[in-house]
């Protein structure tokens, strides 16, 4: 800093001084623990990133900060900052379904297919060809048992037939085979030699078939295959049941054995939860019902869903089943195919900022300390909410509909039960009543325009009656505009230190000073100061006429259309909770211009102090007992009891000599010096 700013910024002291006193926690209290701040940089997610970067491509977005129209940036700087918090507020995470159609696409071809197949495909011979007739089927004898196939063999009459067949292989052999038209004996002897050999063909095609039935074996048999078969009509495996004396008809007729082996849908169900829970995590696009009968076929359908025992089945079991309806052993299956929710992990690892306040709260509880976690967003406290119940965290949440009477009841219960390892609060929630200081850490979980805000939410913990040292966290989004926001913060709190902070408004300053000094005229402001001065105030604040009352509303209504309904509902609210307590201060009503932003007429603006309208002095000022809060949100006291304290310090202790009434006297002439 040159010497002209200090020169200048000394010249706005002498002006502040007459109107400012301010009295620090640290002179109240001697031992007030330290404040240590820490700014912890988050990096976006995938998700953040292509949110955002796809938000700054877009062509209107491009157009509107292009535009410098006031309210449509702020709404744009709004929709970044939703994105810096959680991609959750900008654009939901889906819920995917499939896309049910009646019929699926190949139906209008199914005609054409089976009229081209059966023209290009003619039926082959091979088709018509009997396997079990060749013997390759070895399952087909189980339908007899052991004992038929012995029984059967037995009565085997392979030897007549074989006889009968040799006997006709010799007089099909000895009939003539010569063919003369010419005469009738021979076509007559021809025909009988047919005849003879058709019947050697018959009695050949008999003795194979007998002698293949004969060596008909079955691999079990029908009665092994009768002891393990489980017919669903007789339902052998039955529950047990409820009156006593049919239990020991239950024991005798059921076995627990086969009851192990033969599990029920239920059953395979519950064996089979873990699989579909892991790997049912792809839902089709599109979806059909008729989609099944060209892929498996009509015996594969058929196969698939039995449609009998599914209609007949609740009743044919009905005195052997609870009252309540069947479970349907694909319902978990199909729900998890036909409709995918999001996993609930994703809603902190969409997050950088979750991230890092995860790392954050494990640390903090593993050191036994507690934490307030700030925001100005009411949607943020319940994506907050989401993540403390997934990591089973304790907490008290405290936004702008809280009632003012619950307030304190859940300050006590934080305080004194050491269990709740955060208090999630709204920036907006206000701050009558509210002295946390069972937390040593405060966490803004973002960044708010006014600095002055902070600062009151670091005074609910960090206030008097803290016995341990206070840490303060910000969570800031790098390579966004959450870094630009700090900045300006940063530069309003600077402007806030040099103006405030550097001026000593206490009363050390004053008990230093004389009667004489304290109520000195001579300010000087030339036209040079009040440029630099107003340039200065430019730069750090944005613009000439950013720290008048106008453009201060005009902020405060373009951020109003920016921000929810929420938490504008719970501004107004905490407004008016802070009109109400200066009202209880001063013992005046609430008038309708009332509120935070009025300001004394008795007492100028720094910006009027600076336009040269204080040039005459401190005694031009009339005395109002109105309240002023300046641009940091702090309460400025009345002007004549400040300075009425101040004399009676100085005169504290000095003789009071009254002057002689010459009118009682009348001896001592000379001139009157009494001020009148």
């Amino acid at each position: 800093m040159d010497d002209e700013a200090r020169a200048i910024i000394s010249k706005l002291h002498k002006v502040l001084r007459p109107y400012l006193l301010r009295r620090l926690k640290a002179d109240v209290e001697k031992q007030m623990p330290a404040k240590y701040e820490h700014v912890e940089f988050c990096r976006l997610s995938k998700r953040q990133r292509e949110l955002y970067d796809g938000f700054l491509s877009r062509g209107d977005t491009k157009a509107t900060l292009a535009s410098g129209n006031y309210l449509s940036i702020i709404n744009c700087l709004m929709q970044l900052r939703k994105v810096c918090n959680h991609p959750d507020l900008f654009v939901d995470r889906p819920i995917t379904t499939s896309f049910r159609m009646k019929k699926s696409v190949a139906a209008g071809f199914e005609f054409t297919e089976r009229s081209v197949r059966r023209l290009l495909h003619p039926e082959e011979h091979m088709g018509s060809v009997s396997l079990g007739f060749l013997n390759l089927i070895p399952t087909e004898h189980e339908r007899i048992s052991s004992t038929q196939a012995e029984r059967v063999a037995q009565l085997s009459s392979h030897r007549a037939l074989t006889d009968m067949r040799e006997v006709q292989r010799t007089r099909a052999q000895a009939a003539s085979m010569y063919l003369d038209p010419a005469t009738v004996a021979s076509s007559i002897a021809y025909l009988e030699s047919a005849a003879r050999w058709d019947r050697f063909e018959e009695l050949q095609h008999c003795v194979y078939l007998n002698a293949l039935r004969r060596q008909q074996r079955p691999i079990y048999g029908k009665n092994v295959v009768d002891l393990v078969t489980v017919d669903a009509h007789k339902h052998p495996c039955r529950p047990r049941p409820k009156v006593p004396h049919k239990i020991m008809a239950w024991f005798e007729n059921d076995s627990t054995f086969v009851r192990g082996m033969i599990p029920t849908l239920d059953e395979r169900a519950d064996s089979f939860k873990t699989k579909i829970e892991k790997f049912s995590c792809v839902t089709p696009a599109v979806v059909t019902r008729d989609l099944e009968q060209f892929m498996l076929g009509r015996r594969g359908v058929e196969a698939f869903i039995d449609e009998d025992l599914k209609l007949s089945a609740p009743v044919r079991w009905a005195p052997f089943l609870p009252k309540e309806a069947p479970s349907d052993p694909w319902h978990e299956a199909r729900m998890r195919l036909s409709i995918q929710f999001p996993d609930r992990r994703l809603l902190q690892y969409d997050c950088g900022k979750l991230q890092a306040l995860d790392k954050l709260l494990r640390r903090l509880q593993a050191g036994g300390h507690r934490a307030l976690i700030f925001t100005q967003m009411t949607k943020v406290l319940d994506i907050l909410e989401q993540f403390l119940n997934i990591h089973g965290h304790k907490y008290l949440r405290l936004d702008g509909a809280t009632k003012v009477e619950q307030r304190q009841i859940m300050t006590d219960r934080f305080n004194n039960d050491s269990r709740i390892l955060c208090f999630i609060l709204s920036t907006r929630s206000g701050g009558l009543g509210i002295n946390l200081t069972g937390a040593d850490t405060v966490i803004f979980y973002d960044q708010d325009w006014n600095p002055a805000m902070d600062k009151q939410c670091q005074d609910r913990c960090h206030r008097i009656g803290q016995t341990r040292d206070v840490h303060i966290y910000r969570l800031v989004s790098e390579h966004t505009i959450e870094v630009n926001i700090l900045r300006k913060a940063s530069q309003k709190q600077m402007l806030d230190d040099v103006v405030i902070q550097e001026g000593e408004f206490t009363t050390d300053y004053f008990n230093r000073l004389s009667v004489r000094e304290v109520l000195e005229e001579n300010v000087d402001l030339t036209s040079e100061g009040v440029s630099a001065a107003d340039a200065a105030l430019d730069r750090v604040l944005g613009g000439p006429d950013s720290s008048g009352n106008n453009e201060g509303r005009n902020v405060g209504r373009a951020l109003e259309q920016a921000e929810d309904r929420e938490d504008v509902a719970a501004a107004r609210v905490a407004e008016r909770e802070i009109q109400a307590d200066d009202a209880d201060f001063t013992e005046k009503p609430i008038g309708p211009a009332s509120g935070a932003s009025t300001t004394r007429q008795g007492t100028p603006s720094v910006k009027s102090m600076l336009d040269g309208n204080m040039l005459d002095g401190v005694d031009s000022v009339e005395p109002d007992d109105d309240a002023e809060v300046n641009a940091w949100g702090d309460k400025i006291g009345n002007i004549d009891q400040h300075m009425l304290g101040v004399m009676g310090e100085q005169l504290k202790g000095t003789k009071l000599e009254l002057p002689k009434d010459k009118k009682k006297k009348g001896k001592k002439k000379g001139k009157d010096t009494r001020k009148r």
